[in-house]
């Protein structure tokens, strides 16, 4: 459970009501001030007896965030998610620079992989709490290659946004399973890290102070936070998509049109390609996905390319949405449109 206390409350105090209850804390994040415990009563009863304390702001259960993908044939060879953006296009004016990193929280990537090995900074696990940010899932390598694969080295895909490298975070286990508190952890280190961009290819449909928290903070250090939309095929609000500052994604197919699992709604900012996408994967391979987990990379990669030019993440996020292209949907399905790479750097270089 998670236990966020008011402004001014000692962490020792909190402590000792801990140890009074019979109750064991299990991390305490000095940033956003709150600590995850282990309560020895039945969870709802614990959540009822620390709301009402006065040294208490707010008590949420640490919940669980899964990866947003569903599988699909591995043998696809179509990149054709790059030309829907117009990020080859793009690439004339542009191609990111190294400077500019964008963080992948997810389920880790592969180190040795061909098209990402000399991309990758050194991360941090926060699932085994040190510094293997190995993939043991598949997700997490398959979202950081459409992002930033190495691109021109005549082998594999090509990423969006060529030249940024990509900080591992991995706040997911190899069943694709995060803890909010982990979470959290991944966002808050990815801000300190200073990327640039962060990519959040996870959600639920469950509403998290800590966590909108941890995004409040990444935004005021300057990140762009994208986000899948999520894959239910809902109009209801999806986190961390949902949040306030955050570029949430949906997903589109090879025409155009809405991907049928994608989720929807006003509250969405833009879509972008997130079927059948081909992608680096573990093992040193390639595969092809759906999801809009595989949507919000190629977001992330043209806010890797735009953040050459400018430095605030909201000019970033700004020029993201006026770029888009008004597809079908725009205005019920999502706010702005299909992103177009080509005519948002263009904008950019004045």
């Amino acid at each position: 459970m998670i236990v966020k206390c008011h402004h001014g409350v000692s962490h020792a105090t909190m402590c000792k009501e801990y140890r009074k209850n019979g109750d064991r804390l299990i991390s305490h994040n000095a940033a956003l001030s709150y600590d995850v415990i282990k309560v020895k009563d039945k969870l709802e009863h614990a959540q009822e007896k620390y709301s009402k304390h006065s040294c208490v702001k707010c008590v949420e259960l640490n919940h669980y965030r899964y990866v947003t993908e569903i599988p699909n044939d591995p043998d696809y060879k179509n990149q054709y998610g790059l030309t829907k953006i117009k990020a080859n296009l793009a690439w004339n004016i542009t191609k990111g620079r190294e400077a500019s990193i964008i963080a992948i929280v997810d389920t880790g990537v592969q180190r040795s992989h061909p098209d990402l090995k000399d991309k990758l900074r050194t991360g941090y696990n926060f699932v085994s709490n040190n510094k293997d940010t190995n993939d043991d899932n598949g997700h997490g390598t398959h979202v950081a290659g459409i992002a930033a694969a190495i691109t021109n080295n005549r082998i594999g895909v090509a990423g969006t946004a060529p030249r940024n490298r990509i900080l591992p975070v991995k706040a997911f286990d190899n069943n694709g399973m995060a803890t909010t508190h982990n979470i959290v952890q991944g966002i808050l280190y990815a801000a300190d890290q200073g990327a640039r961009v962060i990519n959040m290819s996870f959600g639920a449909g469950a509403y998290s102070s800590v966590e909108a928290d941890a995004c409040a903070y990444a935004l005021k250090k300057g990140c762009v936070l994208v986000a899948a939309a999520g894959n239910s095929g809902s109009s209801k609000r999806f986190y961390p998509a949902g949040y306030s500052g955050v570029i949430s994604v949906a997903a589109t197919d090879v025409n155009n049109n809405k991907a049928s699992f994608s989720n929807y709604g006003k509250w969405v900012t833009v879509a972008a390609p997130g079927v059948n996408i081909l992608s680096t994967y573990p093992d040193s391979t390639y595969s092809s996905l759906s999801g809009t987990s595989m949507a919000a990379p190629f977001v992330s990669g043209l806010a890797g390319l735009l953040a050459k030019k400018y430095r605030t993440n909201r000019r970033i996020s700004k020029l993201i949405k006026g770029s888009a292209d008004s597809i079908k949907g725009t205005g019920s399905f999502w706010k702005y449109g299909l992103i177009n790479a080509k005519k948002a750097v263009q904008t950019a270089a004045g």
